[in-house]
């Protein structure tokens, strides 16, 4: 909906969204309009200086002014597959603060005039939107996840404490077993032992 609603009011041929993915350091799409983006393409945020200019940028960043400017060419440069493969002529950051949690890139208008101030503030406005989103996301998620992992571990002892109990119970069983071979008695009920230790645990 977020990149339909952005290809519709912007009139964009292309548009995409790309995530961080803090585990692999790296930009994923997950999701775009328009031509196909390379199939498992990713886009490094180890010393980007694109991932830099995102930190700091307060407007979406225009792609032909950063390659016009010789301060930012070189986050062209880094990238230029990339951008290529997206069409992009506007890059809009999603971040909290100085923290990147993604990017959309817009292509060029489908008629091929130049975006205006219109667009981008509505740009600007959608992502930082969308960004308060993807982050009350991410932090349910992890608060999930840390509360998977507190369950877990007040739960360990207990496991802990019974699986013990159990390979003792079965270890005496095997000492006794070796001791009286000879004793059918205790040959009879050693199986029923087992039974009864497994069961109970």
């Amino acid at each position: 909906p977020l990149l339909d609603f952005l290809s519709e009011t912007m009139g964009a041929k292309q548009v995409s969204l790309w995530l961080a993915d803090e585990d692999d350091r790296a930009l994923r799409m997950v999701g775009s309009i328009g031509p196909l983006v390379q199939e498992g393409m990713r886009v490094s945020t180890d010393d980007n200086p694109l991932v830099h200019l995102l930190e700091t940028a307060d407007e979406p960043l225009a792609v032909a002014q950063l390659k016009a400017n010789p301060k930012t060419i070189a986050a062209v440069t880094r990238n230029a597959l990339w951008i290529e493969h997206t069409g992009a002529v506007l890059l809009a950051p999603l971040k909290v603060g100085r923290r990147v949690l993604g990017v959309i890139t817009v292509g060029m208008h489908r008629t091929g005039v130049p975006y205006r101030t219109d667009d981008t503030d509505l740009l600007k406005a959608v992502t930082a939107h969308a960004s308060t989103q993807i982050l009350n996301a991410r932090l349910s998620k992890e608060l999930a996840v840390s509360q998977e992992i507190e369950a877990f571990h007040a739960f360990s002892p207990f496991m802990v404490h019974d699986l013990k109990n159990f390979t003792g119970t079965l270890s005496l069983l095997v000492q006794n077993a070796e001791h009286h071979t000879e004793n059918p008695d205790l040959q009879l009920k050693t199986p029923k032992t087992h039974s009864r230790t497994a069961a109970n645990h």
